[in-house]
């Protein structure tokens, strides 16, 4: 995984982070 763009990925995985949640509080 690059982790030269930090900023991107922080933002991707939060994203990724939260939508996991969402889908384990709707299920």
């Amino acid at each position: 995984m690059v982790s030269h763009d930090s900023a991107f990925l922080d933002a991707i995985g939060i994203d990724r982070v939260l939508t996991l949640a969402n889908g384990r509080l709707a299920d």
